[in-house]
């Protein structure tokens, strides 16, 4: 066990007699495969993953685990809607995209510290590669049933969807929960740690409750949401109605109304009515 491991990432492939990789950096091995996998499978606890089905990360304790997949999940679902707003606004008119890019400030600033925080986390796990003839082995499978009461990171209204190859049952596109096959101790133990409950308080609205590893993650995933949007309204009001140094009172006699813009925005501003008359 150990908090320094690393991963090689590269930039771009080139390709002549041999391939080689270009721009080539060590990145923290957990971090990046939480960020960037697109198969993520857990056991009961979330003590032990397996990546994109060849690389196992396991951790010492399950509540360093279920943090660091709940943070995970956050920071995923801020990016995609980090990149939604982006295009939402490059398809709207350009009065629509002044009005929707302090809430993009206030996302990418958000972002910012959030995974800062994800990546300078100190958290001791292992990891190795899950080999060929392993791979048929890991997942329980569908045929057997697996309790789906500790898996609620989901919404109650949603419905349950187990995993067709794997088992388990599917929390997200990228994530699969419970399908994985621990040793004979473990294993014992996953049949009871998925939907024993416990008290827990929640770091973020500081709420006493007796839950089970799902119910932590949901409820922890559910209030740094909150916090997110609330943080993002209070901001984009005030954000949307300041200029900055560079932006300057500009009145259009078209629209007759005022703008905070700064020169190419004006131009571009005049352009969106020569094109609408034209």
């Amino acid at each position: 066990m150990s908090n320094d491991h690393e991963l090689l990432a590269y930039v771009s492939l080139l390709e002549t007699n041999k391939p080689y990789l270009m721009n080539v950096m060590r990145v923290p091995a957990m971090q990046t495969l939480l960020l960037y996998s697109q198969n993520i499978d857990t056991n009961a606890d979330c003590t032990r993953l397996v990546c994109d089905s060849w690389l196992e990360v396991m951790f010492e304790e399950g509540d360093t685990a279920q943090n660091a997949v709940s943070a995970a999940i956050q920071l995923r679902k801020f990016w995609d809607k980090l990149l939604q707003t982006r295009l939402e606004a490059k398809l709207k008119t350009v009065d629509n995209e002044l009005i929707a890019r302090p809430r993009s400030i206030h996302l990418e600033k958000l972002l910012a510290r959030k995974l800062a925080e994800f990546l300078n986390s100190d958290i001791r796990y292992a990891v190795r590669r899950v080999m060929a003839a392993e791979q048929q082995y890991i997942y329980i499978g569908p045929d057997r049933e697996a309790d789906s009461t500790g898996c609620t990171m989901f919404r109650a209204d949603e419905q349950v969807q187990q995993h067709p190859v794997k088992g388990g049952y599917r929390i997200t596109d990228y994530l699969t929960y419970n399908c994985l096959i621990s040793n004979e101790t473990a294993s014992i133990v996953r049949e009871f740690s998925g939907n024993m409950q416990r008290h827990w308080t929640c770091p973020y609205c500081n709420q006493d409750i007796l839950v089970t590893v799902g119910e932590r993650i949901e409820h922890e995933v559910k209030c740094q949401f909150e916090k997110a949007e609330k943080e993002s309204a209070s901001t984009s009001s005030s954000e949307a109605k300041s200029s900055s140094a560079l932006t300057d009172l500009y009145h259009c006699d078209v629209c007759d109304k005022d703008y905070y813009l700064t020169k190419p925005e004006v131009l571009k501003h005049k352009r969106s009515h020569v094109s609408s008359t034209s």
